[in-house]
Formats: structure tokens, C-alpha cells, sequence
């Protein structure tokens, strides 16, 4: 599951980087990061390493679905507006 749920964040992490729109990158990674600090610490004391690895494929989801919104600001700043 952990490949599925991070080949997103790792997809739009090359079209941000590319496009050296790096602050949505930024912005996305430090949501990402408390979102994790906030699910690691309950989930590996409840399912311990399984509940570690649940962590992590909960903070590339977040990492995808914030890039992905971040993804029309991206298109305004490169064609001046988002196409429909």
C-alpha cells in the first residue's frame, strides 16, 4: 500500500520541483510533517512498527492531496490563469 499511496506525492514533488515552484513544496512538507508527528506518536503505541509505516503512508497522502491543491496556484503562476 505505502507505494500507492506515495508514487502521488512523489509524482507531483517532480512536477513542483521542476516548475521551481518550491514554496507549495515547502508549505506542503511542513502540514505533512505535523500531520505525522501528530499520527505517529497514538499509531505505533497502538500497532507499534505496523502502526509507524501507517504514519508514513498517512503523511505522503497529506503531502499529495496539499500539492494537489496547490496545483491550480501553480498553473496561474506559469500560464496566468487556470484553464477549464
Amino acid at each position: 500500500m505505502l507505494p500507492l499511496a506515495g508514487v502521488w506525492a512523489f509524482m507531483w514533488d517532480g512536477v513542483f520541483f521542476g516548475a521551481t515552484y518550491t514554496r507549495a513544496l515547502r508549505n506542503s512538507m511542513l502540514i505533512a510533517a505535523v500531520v505525522f508527528v501528530a499520527a505517529v506518536f497514538p499509531l505505533s503505541a497502538a500497532f507499534g512498527n505496523h502502526g509507524l509505516w501507517l504514519a508514513l503512508g498517512i503523511q505522503l497522502v497529506v503531502r499529495a492531496v496539499s500539492l494537489a491543491y496547490a496545483w491550480p496556484g501553480l498553473l496561474r503562476s506559469v500560464v496566468g490563469r487556470v484553464p477549464e
